[in-house]
């Protein structure tokens, strides 16, 4: 098992924060790994999205149905979304990639580290 050394003032406010939340430090700091990882994907859907709606209309149409945005590229296209999904998560793991149509819909949901709009 890795130890991470942490200084005092630090390691007296995480064993406090635990406490308080009935958990160890381990299973606080695993909860707070796992919000901050999950706020970073949320943000880089959001980026990816905006970056995507911004482009024109008429470059969007270029593609097929639906596409693969990932550091602001398209990275893959398809007409069928569960195959691009399926590709998407065969290359990038659990990765945020915004898989979305070329067009906006009105609303986003998550699900299981994607984003689907309905």
């Amino acid at each position: 098992m890795a130890r991470i050394v942490l200084d005092e003032p630090l390691a007296a406010e995480l064993k406090e924060v635990a406490k308080q939340s009935d958990m160890t430090v381990e299973a606080w700091i695993s909860e707070a790994v796992k919000r901050a990882r999950w706020e970073a994907q949320r943000n880089k859907i959001r980026d990816e999205s905006e970056w995507w709606f911004a482009q024109p209309l008429k470059t969007r149409q270029s593609f097929s149905k639906f596409v693969a945005v990932h550091q602001r590229e398209v990275v893959d296209t398809d007409d069928d979304e569960q195959t691009l999904i399926n590709r998407v998560r065969r290359k990038y793991g659990k990765t945020a990639v915004l898989i979305t149509p070329i067009e906006e819909r009105s609303e986003v949901r998550v699900v299981n580290y994607r984003f689907e709009s309905v």
